[in-house]
């Protein structure tokens, strides 16, 4: 045996320790599809102890009907912490369509959206205590992320579809009338809110947020789907104390492979 194997592992380990420890470090990303339809939420620290969350229509199919439009999104947050609404900004990459309503100014969409949070059970119809809406689904009200009235209806109220997300394929050629006559964003849209106490960074990130509810359309009988971390199921990070204990583990194999090498040399 190879004397050096044992110290050739033990680099290797050393290499892997601070990776491994970092796994649970990073914004978590939840997606998921049915059919045509496919989106992504994402959410990350985004400074000074706030929260930024990105969702986004990924389908590549152009939308042809109200019930393609990304709507909303709704999730869990453990312990069910109230948040506060900051901002709601079109993502950079991300654009307006059409262009029936006022133009955002700096991407503000804010006045389009709205947050809502059950005080206690669920939200009415779904599963889930939070979410964020550009269409009122009998949950929503009011545009609450500090932004401007942008295309009705009026008193900020968020009904419809209005400035809900486009695919990347955009509008397909024979897309329906109400495609036209409203203002989207085709792709992504970023949400600023506070409120997580400890949000340092995004350690953890992926066990503070579940149950996630891709809504489409403008009614909860239209199309929604869950969402999964990163596509699939949690990745299960490897604590540094198994490592450490590989470590010595390994050390004692190198230390007894030298001492078995000294004992056949001299008999």
């Amino acid at each position: 045996m190879d004397s050096r194997r044992p110290l050739r592992s033990l680099l290797a380990l050393l290499l892997i320790l601070p990776i491994a420890s970092a796994v649970q470090a990073g914004p978590v990303t939840f997606s998921g599809s049915s059919g045509n339809l496919a989106a992504s939420v994402t959410f990350a620290h985004a400074g000074g102890g706030n929260l930024s969350v990105t969702l986004t229509n990924t389908s590549l199919i152009g939308c042809s009907v109200p019930a393609d439009i990304l709507t909303g999104v709704f999730f869990d947050v453990s312990g069910n912490t109230a948040l506060t609404q900051i901002s709601a900004i079109i993502a950079n990459g991300s654009f307006r369509v059409n262009t029936n309503g006022n133009a955002p100014v700096a991407g503000n969409v804010g006045g389009e959206w709205d947050y809502a949070r059950a005080n206690s059970g669920t939200l009415s119809g779904v599963s889930q205590k939070q979410g964020i809406s550009s269409s009122g689904l009998g949950i929503f009200a009011d545009g609450s992320f500090n932004g401007p009235e942008l295309d009705g209806p009026p008193n900020g109220a968020v009904d419809g579809m209005q400035y809900g997300l486009l695919s990347a394929g955009g509008r397909a050629l024979n897309a329906n009338a109400a495609l036209f006559s409203n203002d989207f964003v085709q792709n992504s849209v970023v949400f600023t809110l506070s409120g997580i106490a400890n949000l340092n960074d995004n350690t953890n990130l992926a066990a503070l947020f579940s149950n996630i509810r891709f809504q489409y359309g403008t009614d909860l009988s239209e199309p929604s789907f869950g969402g999964n971390p990163d596509g699939g199921p949690n990745p299960v990070p490897v604590p540094a104390g198994v490592l450490l204990m590989g470590l010595g583990g390994i050390c004692l194999a190198g230390y007894k492979v030298r001492r078995n090498r000294k004992v056949a040399k001299l008999a």
